[in-house]
């Protein structure tokens, strides 16, 4: 089952490829960002990322043996298929102690 912030990523993930952006950027304490045409931009009208919705997405991505490699090495890259339509390399990693994608 999808959680809240599940379908919140999907749908900022949908809203970045609408917006033919090459990266979004999800961190503790920011808005989504965006990457397009070379510059960065905040996503104005999504809510700011807490520690637990992020933690929430990245559990609902990885499997258990993901996650625990990730703990492991604080660091992890992933392909993955949304939607049997979405294509997205997600590079989980830690910045400043918060998980970050």
């Amino acid at each position: 089952m999808d959680t809240a912030q599940t379908l919140a990523f999907r749908k900022i993930l949908t809203e970045s490829i609408k917006k033919e952006a090459s990266d979004l950027h999800i961190s503790v304490g920011s808005r989504p960002m965006v990457r397009i045409d070379g510059s960065l931009r905040d996503m104005e009208d999504e809510d700011v990322f807490t520690e637990s919705s992020i933690r929430a997405i990245v559990e609902s991505i990885l499997a258990p043996e993901q996650l625990t490699r990730l703990e492991k090495d604080r660091d992890y890259v992933l392909v993955k298929v949304f939607d049997n339509k979405i294509r997205t390399k997600i590079h989980f990693f830690y910045q400043e102690g918060f998980l970050t994608l």
